[in-house]
């Protein structure tokens, strides 16, 4: 089975470390050796008879959708073999939860994907940022960097996509969900 595993966050030093770059960070702490292509840097592993292709969008968040596409093709790979990893403020912090053939929630990354795909039914891997109470326009929240307490959870996150990855090719489980 082949699966592609893109991490989605805002490109450039200014956005590393932010809320709204979890996703590109986790993927990116896999240690991989990235090669880039237009608008995508790319990682292939092979896990027995397993292939995951590793994406990070050299785009904007909120034009993921192209680097996605593009990727897709590239690897000829259908929607429902990729796996999308963002975060999420109105799950709690540390939190994740996997969904397939899901809306956006407001999203402008995911948004950008299932326009450009054409379609919702990819699966997310959504990580928690915790929304502050109150806290009703979420821009400058997801584009500041991380608080010292909440870096802990993420760490712990960044070694769960790892070992779930490695299950992913033993089992075809992915967080609990059967992927194959």
């Amino acid at each position: 089975m082949k699966y592609l595993l893109a991490g989605l966050g805002n490109p450039g030093p200014k956005y590393k470390n932010t809320r709204h770059n979890a996703g590109a960070e986790a993927v990116r702490s896999l240690l991989l050796t990235w090669q880039e292509k237009k608008d995508y840097l790319v990682a292939t592993e092979n896990f027995g008879q397993s292939e995951i292709i590793f994406v990070l969008p050299t785009t904007f968040m909120n034009e993921s959708g192209l680097a996605i596409k593009k990727a897709l093709n590239d690897f000829n790979l259908k929607p429902e073999h990729l796996i999308v990893v963002h975060d999420d403020a109105d799950l709690s912090l540390g939190q994740t939860k996997l969904s397939f053939s899901s809306g956006s929630a407001g999203h402008r990354g995911v948004d950008s994907i299932i326009e450009h795909v054409g379609t919702k039914d990819f699966w997310r891997l959504r990580y928690g940022l915790g929304r502050p109470e109150g806290l009703l326009d979420l821009t400058e929240f997801v584009l500041e960097s991380w608080l010292e307490n909440e870096k802990e959870p993420l760490q712990q996150f960044n070694k769960n996509l790892k070992s779930e990855i490695e299950n992913l090719e033993k089992t075809g489980h992915f967080f609990d969900h059967q992927l194959t």
